[in-house]
């Protein structure tokens, strides 16, 4: 809570299932935890969310992913989110997944793939595009995908100066930081 001159963490509702390695990101006063990996290590589709402006605090779930992953980005731009590349426990992912909450029946569709397979890795909106950044095994490439294009397709960005892998990446004031 950051709404006093004390600030302090306060506890929150657990989530349904237990998960590492999962995407989170706010869309609409809601917080979507999706994916992510099991104590066991088997990789999760389960999406849950929170819906912030309800009077009693509680996750639910809703439409699953189309391919569990974990260790994967998951970002909101435009009014949707998407969930990008990751790991299945057994192969590392270039597919996205796109789910637009506003509509009648919500489900999680393809989008346009990564050009290049990426795990452990940043991504972030900014500008009215997502960016990928980095990821395993030693990336220092960035790939940009422009939404509002006719045809949206994930294009080279500026390198990193150094690889960067399980890293956490934010935008700010026109800035990736």
């Amino acid at each position: 809570d950051t709404s006093s001159d004390s600030p302090a963490w306060l506890p929150g509702p657990s989530l349904r299932t237990a998960r590492a390695f999962l995407g989170l990101a706010a869309l609409g006063g809601k917080l979507y935890a999706a994916g992510g990996r099991t104590t066991s290590g088997d990789a999760l589709s389960s999406v849950e969310v929170l819906d912030t402006t309800a009077a009693s605090l509680a996750w639910s779930t809703v439409q699953h992913l189309t391919t569990a992953r974990w260790s994967f980005g998951l970002a909101a731009l435009g009014g949707k989110l998407y969930a990008v590349g990751g790991y299945t426990g057994t192969a590392i992912l270039s597919s996205v997944e796109v789910l637009d909450p506003a509509k009648a029946s919500p489900a999680w569709e393809s989008g346009p793939n990564l050009t290049t397979t990426r795990y452990g890795f940043g991504l972030a909106a900014l500008g009215g595009k997502l960016y990928a950044v980095g990821g395993c095994c030693a990336l220092a490439t960035i790939e940009v995908l422009d939404t509002s294009s006719a045809s949206p397709a994930w294009r080279p960005g500026p390198s990193l100066a150094t690889a960067r892998t399980e890293f956490g990446l934010a935008a700010l004031n026109a800035t990736l930081y």
